[in-house]
């Protein structure tokens, strides 16, 4: 179902959730984003609050640190309940956004160490 993830591939995520339980950090990579900023807003898994709000919650409880989407053509990073939801999407296609807005051309960089992570925005 566009919009959402279930059945299948719902139980497809918990359970890879579940077997990597230990690790030290977690990251998710997926295109619709959960709380979309821009023109997807009501098109992406936001078109299904209670399936977009379980999903979150599943995160929460299996430790996710970070998630990263694509679908919209800007950069935008928030928290939500110690989450890092980042929307990058920036990587060639027609901006949506004014650049105060995130609407760049760029590519992010993760460092991983120890127990941490850092983001960098890279613009190209």
């Amino acid at each position: 179902n566009y919009g959402r993830i279930a059945g299948r591939q719902l139980e497809w995520l918990k359970a890879d959730l579940a077997a990597h339980r230990e690790a030290i950090l977690t990251f998710v990579a997926m295109h619709q984003p959960l709380f979309p900023v821009d023109g997807h807003r009501g098109e992406s898994l936001d078109a299904f609050p209670r399936d977009r709000d379980a999903l979150h919650a599943l995160f929460a409880a299996e430790g996710v640190d970070c998630v990263f989407h694509g679908h919209e053509h800007l950069f935008h990073r928030r928290q939500i309940g110690g989450i890092d939801y980042v929307i990058t999407g920036g990587g060639g296609g027609a901006l949506y956004a004014r650049p105060e807005e995130g609407g760049f051309h760029h590519y992010c960089l993760l460092r991983v160490y120890g127990g941490g992570y850092q983001l960098q925005v890279r613009r190209l």
